[in-house]
């Protein structure tokens, strides 16, 4: 199954026409994995020169050609465009988090895309739960007859 990671990165553009443009550049891509990356993109703010990726369960790992073309992006963007990005990826082990950022003002991309920890607590039900969920499971199946 491989090491798996949360990742997620938004690129702010100057304006729509600047985003349209580079989304464009990489749609139209004789590089299949710079397409791939443009199919992954999403535009979520019709009227706001800014895309987002996110994926919560994938392989990022630095030689894929994906991983690649998606950093490109960003670089690229900043580049060509002037556009700001921040990047995210949690991976699957404690305090693996890597925040990365480019361009000249990311500073409200920081509301947008931030790292999060959290504690999870899931204990087994206990035995009289389970005894007793299964009376009623029983009991509605019988009422049901």
């Amino acid at each position: 199954m491989g090491y798996r990671s949360q990742v997620t990165f938004v690129v702010r553009f100057n304006n729509l026409q600047d985003r349209d443009a580079m989304w464009t550049l990489y749609a139209n891509c004789n590089d299949e994995h710079k397409r791939d990356v443009a199919n992954h993109l999403e535009q979520r703010y019709g009227n706001d020169p800014l895309v987002t990726f996110s994926d919560a369960d994938l392989k990022w790992y630095p030689e894929y050609p994906f991983v690649k073309a998606a950093h490109a992006f960003m670089e690229e963007a900043e580049e060509m465009f002037n556009a700001s990005w921040r990047f995210v990826r949690i991976g699957e082990e404690d305090n693996d988090i890597e925040v990365n950022e480019g361009g000249e003002d990311c500073s409200d991309l920081y509301d947008m895309v931030y790292p999060v920890s959290s504690i999870e607590i899931c204990f087994p039900p206990l035995a009289d739960e389970v005894s007793a969920s299964s009376s009623t499971a029983t009991a509605t199946a019988t009422q049901g007859e």
